[in-house]
């Protein structure tokens, strides 16, 4: 019987689960949280657990939660850090669900004010019941912001002000004219006004210049207070373990992020191999959903397996896709100008100006640019410093050329494991 793995039990991994579960296909979900939702559908600490732990079996498969994959193989070669040891094993079929994460563009202060992203106090959250103290300010772009404040406030946090560049105007326009998504503009509405209700100040159209320790200041010459801020200007898929599986990556020019080039399917390219979720664009949770089904199907149908029909899914998939395009654009116009002794790699502290001395001599490849600035030699290995060198080349009249490469995740280990060998 052939055994499939499936990276990530957000919406797009469980998808997945669902269908080649229902077909009797075993199943191995691998997730380096404790439980299953993807940050956006996880269950507080002191909720019931998720629905892959109260699964008694999966097909002759295991949920593994906690256990973080270190790369994926073109020949479906899964490493995973167990609890105790590194583990190999090979699937017939991978599906990578691996969701995207949030950043910050470079700012004057931004390292010394102690930020985090809008996604990490959410994950604190969701996964540790971690309540921030004091004056809590969330600001970027994007409507994630404003789900952001709304789960802090509904747990307790004092949220004072969400700070948002897009215009509300731009919102409504778009949720208004999206056939089929009216759930996503009674969505935004139930938000704005429980936010009102529990005193929070929405700033649309307005931008973060710089910020000191405790203090944000604004375009206009407004400053607001903060004891803990969440900041986040924009999304970008995690492609690494699609990277290290050989998969080509392509630009995305309306999201300014390196993507998975896949077909409508979710087949990344590589025999076995399929990319559902964010990994194939930032699309949202429905997406995922969608895009997940989708894969297994096709996976089904690779295998001469029956299979459920994908004409519906296809045909909402493409009206999701269109949304969420026109979303990034009114999310990532053209950049402010970025200060050049803000810092573009945090890990290796690489400041805004030896990035664009780079591109001014001619480099548009990241992994170049890696060679010159040590941007992406860090612990995060790119993932913060990449999108941010994509904006400073188009910023310069450049296309970029290439993501960095791709080998192992970098995870931190227990000492444990290097003492027992």
């Amino acid at each position: 019987m052939p055994r499939a793995c499936v990276v990530g039990t957000g919406p797009a991994g469980l998808a997945v689960a669902d269908v080649l579960l229902a077909a009797g296909v075993p199943v191995d979900l691998v997730d380096e949280q404790p439980r299953a939702g993807g940050n956006i559908g996880r269950a507080m600490t002191d909720a019931a657990l998720g629905p892959m732990r109260r699964r008694p079996e999966l097909g002759g498969g295991r949920y593994r939660p906690g256990h973080p994959v270190l790369s994926v193989s073109p020949a479906r070669e899964v490493v995973v850090r167990g609890p105790q040891r590194i583990e190999r094993e090979r699937f017939d079929a991978v599906f990578l669900c691996t969701g995207a994460s949030d950043g910050q563009l470079p700012r004057p202060g931004l390292r010394q004010a102690g930020v985090k992203t809008a996604g990490a106090l959410q994950a604190l959250l969701k996964g540790q019941d971690v309540v921030p103290e004091g004056r809590v300010v969330i600001a970027g772009a994007g409507p994630f912001l404003h789900v952001v404040a709304a789960d802090l406030a509904r747990a307790g946090a004092r949220v004072t002000d969400v700070v948002d560049r897009v215009a509300v105007i731009a919102y409504t326009g778009l949720l208004a004219k999206s056939r089929g998504l009216i759930g996503n503009l009674i969505e935004f509405v139930r938000t704005q006004a429980f936010l009102r209700t529990r005193g929070v100040k929405v700033r649309f159209a307005t931008e973060v210049v710089e910020m000191g320790p405790s203090t944000l200041h604004l375009g206009g010459g407004k400053s607001l207070g903060f004891d803990v801020l969440g900041l986040s200007d924009w999304f970008a898929p995690q492609t690494q373990l699609a990277r290290t599986a050989g998969c080509t990556i392509g630009y995305s020019q309306l999201g300014r992020y390196f993507r998975v080039e896949c077909d409508a399917y979710g087949r990344a390219g590589v025999p076995g191999i399929f990319v559902a979720g964010e990994g194939q664009g930032v699309r949202g949770a429905i997406h995922a959903g969608l895009s997940g089904r989708l894969a297994a199907i096709a996976w089904l149908v690779d295998q001469g397996r029956p299979a459920p029909d994908a004409t519906a899914l296809l045909a909402r998939r493409e009206q999701v896709i269109g949304f969420a395009e026109k979303l990034e654009m009114i999310m990532y116009p053209a950049a402010r100008e970025i200060d050049a002794s803000a810092i573009a790699c945090p890990c290796e502290r690489v400041p805004v100006a030896a990035v664009r001395e780079a591109v001014a001599f001619g480099l548009e490849d990241l992994n170049s640019i890696k060679s010159v600035t040590r941007c992406g030699m860090g612990n995060c290995q790119g993932r913060y410093c990449e999108p941010v060198v994509c904006r400073l080349l188009e910023a310069a009249g450049r296309r970029p050329r290439a993501p960095l490469n791709q080998k192992t995740l970098v995870r931190p280990i227990p000492v444990g494991m290097l003492a027992d060998g």
